[in-house]
Order: C-alpha cells, then sequence, then structure tokens
C-alpha cells in the first residue's frame, strides 16, 4: 500500500502538533475539537471544578501553537476565557494574557469549539 506525499505531510503535522501541546506541560492532552481555526485539544490532568456546576481545564489550539484557560458553567451551558498563552515556534512564551477579571461569558453553542467539552465536562 502506497501512501500520497499528501496523506503522510497530514500524518506528520497531525503527530508534530500532538507532540507540541504534549510538551506545553508534558500534560495528558486529549483531541475534542477539529475545526477551520484549528485542532483542539483538552488536558484532562488539568480539569478542576472550583465550585458545584463550574469546570475549568487547559486547552491547546495545536495550530495556532497556544493555550488556554476556560471555565464552563455547566448548569447555563456558558464558558469564559480565564488566561490565554501563545508560544513561539522553539516553544517559548511569546505572548500572555489573563482574563481573571473578566465578568463577560459567551453561550456555548451547537456546532461551536467549547460544545463537545462541555458534553466531556458536564455531567
Amino acid at each position: 500500500m502506497r501512501l500520497s506525499l499528501s496523506k503522510v505531510g497530514i500524518v506528520c503535522l497531525v503527530t508534530g502538533l500532538t507532540i507540541w501541546c504534549a510538551r506545553a506541560w508534558g500534560a495528558d492532552w486529549r483531541e475534542f475539537a477539529e475545526a477551520s481555526t484549528g485542532v483542539f485539544y483538552y488536558d484532562k490532568e488539568s480539569v478542576a471544578s472550583p465550585s458545584k456546576d463550574f469546570f475549568r481545564a487547559w486547552i491547546c489550539n495545536a495550530t495556532k501553537r497556544e493555550t488556554s484557560l476556560i471555565e464552563i458553567d455547566c448548569r447555563e451551558k456558558d464558558y469564559r476565557v480565564l488566561d490565554v498563552v501563545e508560544y513561539d515556534e522553539a516553544d517559548r512564551i511569546k505572548t500572555r494574557y489573563d482574563y481573571y477579571d473578566n465578568p463577560n461569558w459567551s453561550g456555548i453553542f451547537q456546532n461551536t469549539i467549547p460544545e463537545p467539552l462541555h458534553s466531556i465536562l458536564c455531567p
């Protein structure tokens, strides 16, 4: 069986991005979404519940070389971004933004990036 060059390239890209996410902290990254903006993973080891019906988890957009800490409100089906870290090609932190004082929540709707993560984290 012969693999075409494009299939080999895709396999190498996905493998490389998966390794990059894993190297970000040596965490347990699990894919949960794929979209035009990237391939998304969440760190299973980072999942925490600061209070009833709320979950926080680090997610990784492997395509953009970016990790984000998000918080999900299971009852209201909302989410907000608390922290964003962008990495350069050498896996060094390029920029970091925190939004811990941001009171704004966004809805989680069908066919959006946070929707499958809500299904995973919320009972």
